[in-house]
């Protein structure tokens, strides 16, 4: 009789593989949050360097860049014309308007907001406090309690919002002209802007606390919610049509263009294809939001909230840096100060929502 030798793999065996299936499953996803995400807010800071008041135009395009894109993976052969050859919604439609029009005020106010004397980075540090106004909104209408750790994060990170505020406003200051008159619209503006920005985080809490509602009555189907909170959006955007043809003449008649040699069929020449810069930024900022979307809702699909809420507070401090190194954004100390404080109180409310959930179990 023939034996057959019974090999154990060894550990060694066993960790290298399980490190490649780690690898395999981290590699393409943090490429692409890191890839998408940061790539999105350098098209997203050329867009506004190009154009500035082009607002209303990037986020329309945004919507519908990710609307068609979302059709594709919610279409229906079977469906028929009354359905639009869609598939069946989980959710429905009733709760998803509720979900559309927050989302809709929400990104229109949070594009708004860097039209008005607000930089880049202090948009990317607001936005790292929602932590904290997502606590509030949750204590004051969802029932939530949070233990010590996780109010004294909230405190940091108020505390460098504080911070960075005045320092951008200090920044901006200095840049003004010395005539008052100049300097009060500039200061109103700048209030103007802060106003939008705290706004649409008060909105996105709310948001995040349906959506999480919604999840948990329907089912995590985020692809089918991705697409509704877009495709039924751009109807609302009639309300700003003057305003979408007024920016989309300027962004075609700009004169600086990039040019671009297409070759001929059967022929050895060259047509060159030239289009304005702020078009092209215009679609690589829609294209890179997909990705940076994709990115993290795949990450969510894999692993826990909290590995969420630490990756994409790395991405967004990258994001910082990329702004002052490539833009020369320079920062004022207390808007350095600010950042360092609201990244630490984001990190350390990450971890205490962690311990919390280990604790009570």
């Amino acid at each position: 009789m023939l034996k057959l030798n019974k090999t154990t793999p060894s550990t060694g065996s066993i960790c290298f593989s399980s490190l490649l299936i780690l690898v395999s499953q981290w590699l393409p996803i943090t490429s692409l949050i890191f890839g998408g995400c940061c790539s999105n807010v350098f098209s997203l800071e050329k867009v506004y360097h190009e154009l500035p008041n082009s607002s209303h135009l990037i986020t329309f395009s945004q919507f519908l860049f990710i609307a068609v894109l979302g059709y594709f993976d919610n279409y229906d052969n079977n469906a028929g014309i009354k359905r639009l050859y869609l598939k069946q919604n989980h959710i429905p439609l009733s709760r998803n308007f509720i979900n559309v029009l927050m989302f809709f005020v929400s990104s229109n106010l949070n594009n708004m907001a860097l039209t008005y004397n607000i930089s880049v980075p202090i948009h990317i540090i607001f936005r790292s406090s929602s932590t904290v106004i997502t606590m509030i909104i949750g204590y004051l209408f969802a029932n939530k309690r949070y233990n010590f750790k996780q109010i004294v994060s909230a405190l940091i990170l108020t505390f460098g919002i504080i911070l960075a505020t005045i320092g951008n406003y200090l920044n901006n200051k200095k840049k003004t002209s010395i005539d008052s008159l100049i300097d009060h619209d500039h200061l109103k503006s700048f209030y103007i802007g802060v106003f939008l920005l705290m706004s649409s985080s008060i909105i996105i809490a709310f948001n995040g606390l349906f959506t999480e509602r919604t999840y948990k009555i329907y089912g995590k189907y985020w692809q089918e919610s991705l697409f509704y909170q877009h495709f039924l959006g751009l109807p609302i955007f009639i309300i700003f049509q003057r305003q979408l043809v007024e920016e989309y003449k300027q962004m075609m008649y700009q004169k600086e263009t990039f040019a671009f040699k297409i070759p001929v069929m059967f022929s050895q020449d060259f047509v060159q294809l030239r289009i304005s810069k702020s078009l092209c930024y215009l679609l690589l900022n829609c294209f890179t939001q997909n990705v940076c979307i994709t990115g993290v809702n795949k990450l969510a699909s894999i692993t826990n909230a909290l590995t969420v809420s630490i990756v994409l507070l790395i991405r967004k401090f990258v994001s910082l840096l990329l702004s002052v190194l490539i833009f020369g954004n320079l920062l004022h100390r207390l808007c350095l100060a600010g950042s360092f404080f609201v990244f630490t109180g984001a990190g350390l409310y990450s971890f205490a929502t962690k311990s919390s959930k280990r604790s009570s179990k």
